[in-house]
């Protein structure tokens, strides 16, 4: 039986950025629930911004194993859609596969980013996807004690949910 004590929270260098590219393809698909994305023609989700996390400063990628088998990722970054701009870091893509989900793997891979990573911080959902803004409110409501802001930007290409904290430092 798999445990959370099983959990490992790693941030990922270029060198070993396969697995993650691979779970990024996994993720790219379940958006398709609440996107019109389509696959290239070699079959592949495109998400140009990857390069992004290895190459600029203040993003990271981060890898969660369970057991020592990949279990997901999440993607660091600075974008904001709340807060001024430069001025936190955002969680710009989290995942967790189905297998490693309901098990408390995701609260305790964000829970172990927030606290490597002190400062304020964006969390972002699609409107439509109604699981992951429960999970964040839960999550982000725990961590912070129930001391978080929750907006509905109506921007062009955002419509969906940001919750906002700030856990220390920066």
């Amino acid at each position: 039986m798999t445990t959370l004590k099983d959990l490992r929270v790693e941030t990922v260098d270029i060198h070993r950025r396969r697995v993650v590219d691979r779970l990024l393809q996994l993720y790219l698909y379940e958006f398709t629930a609440f996107t019109r994305w389509d696959v290239n023609d070699e079959g592949l989700y495109d998400y140009p911004w990857i390069e992004r996390y290895w190459t600029q400063p203040g993003r990271s990628v981060w890898l969660f194993r369970v057991g020592g088998h990949p279990a997901g990722f999440a993607l660091v970054g600075t974008y904001s859609l709340v807060l001024p701009a430069g001025s936190a870091r955002s969680m710009s893509e989290f995942f967790v596969m189905r297998k490693y989900r309901r098990m408390g793997v995701g609260r305790a891979a964000a829970t172990a980013i927030f606290d490597r990573l002190p400062g304020a911080w964006e969390v972002a959902q699609w409107r439509g996807d109604l699981e992951a803004t429960a999970f964040w409110r839960k999550v982000i409501g725990a961590y912070t004690g129930g001391r978080f802001d929750e907006h509905a930007p109506r921007e062009p290409e955002w419509a969906g949910f940001v919750q906002t904290f700030d856990n220390g430092g920066a």
